[in-house]
């Protein structure tokens, strides 16, 4: 019946088909299609499943070929469930860029049909965002940039459950091009959140001390290029829409990996920021 996430298939009462994806949003998709096919390789077998409007037809379909592990679907989204299908291309791209992101080596490849053709996009950052800053810069005078990043196990307060988290922070500084960015297990953040703020208030902070000035906000975020990637195996979400975080260990973790390397950045980068924000 349906597609649920996991490293093989199995038959139990509760699912039949088991992939290693997003359990929910695969299932989700396959009952909001009018189709859709699956093609799995792994273990030397390929594994062949295609449904419509959420059911499977036909049944599972396994034959021995030997080639790369992996997964391909293919599905049409499904009149009778979306009203609207015109989906703007730069959202599945941005979707994709961030997936890129978080997977340093990966390449995402995002073709877009229009009249003339096919219109190809690839991403790819063997270094991660360190590699998305400089893109972002090509032909302009920036700062070098700063990157850190910390794994560790917390919670959130004392009688909350542990979990294992990631930071990942790039910051860079450009004149008039700042940008903030934040993204966490893949999905964009357009209110970022608590960490994000700390961050914003920790990089003032070192800014003022090293350079010897006040900066408002405004000032700082003209300049300011911030990246921060997030991932956690649990989440405490600023608002009902999932686009904010305020979990207190991530937010903690992610002031971590602004310290004193962030300190040697600055003065080493002294001359570059002082003409950038005292002149």
């Amino acid at each position: 019946c349906e597609l649920y996430a996991g490293g093989k298939y199995e038959s139990a009462s509760d699912y039949e088909f088991s992939l290693g994806l997003n359990g929910l949003g695969l299932c989700a998709t396959q009952y909001s299609s009018e189709w859709m096919d699956a093609e799995i390789c792994r273990d030397g077998f390929i594994y062949k499943l295609h449904f419509e409007k959420g059911e499977n037809k036909g049944g599972l379909h396994k034959s021995w070929r030997k080639t790369h592990s992996g997964t391909y679907i293919r599905f049409k989204p499904d009149t009778e469930v979306f009203t609207d299908l015109s989906i703007p291309p730069q959202q599945i791209a941005d979707k994709l860029q961030a997936l890129a992101l978080l997977i340093p080596g990966m390449t995402s490849i995002f073709r877009h049909e229009t009249a003339s053709g096919i219109e190809e996009t690839a991403f790819c950052y063997p270094k991660g965002i360190t590699d998305y800053m400089l893109e972002q810069n090509m032909g302009r005078e920036t700062s070098p940039v700063y990157f850190s990043e910390l794994t560790a196990e917390g919670q959130d307060r004392y009688n909350r459950p542990r979990y294992a988290a990631g930071v990942k922070t790039a910051i860079c500084f450009a004149k008039d091009a700042g940008f903030v960015k934040c993204c966490h297990n893949l999905k964009d953040l357009t209110h970022c959140g608590t960490h994000c703020d700390e961050a914003i208030h920790s990089i003032t902070q070192r800014l003022e001390w090293i350079l010897g000035c006040r900066l408002s906000e405004e000032i700082l975020l003209k300049h300011l290029q911030l990246v921060i990637i997030t991932t956690s195996e649990i989440t405490d979400w600023a608002n009902g829409a999932r686009t904010g975080l305020q979990s207190i260990f991530i937010r903690d973790l992610t002031q971590d990996t602004i310290g004193d390397d962030f300190h040697h950045f600055v003065k080493q980068n002294k001359t570059f920021l002082n003409d950038l924000f005292t002149k």
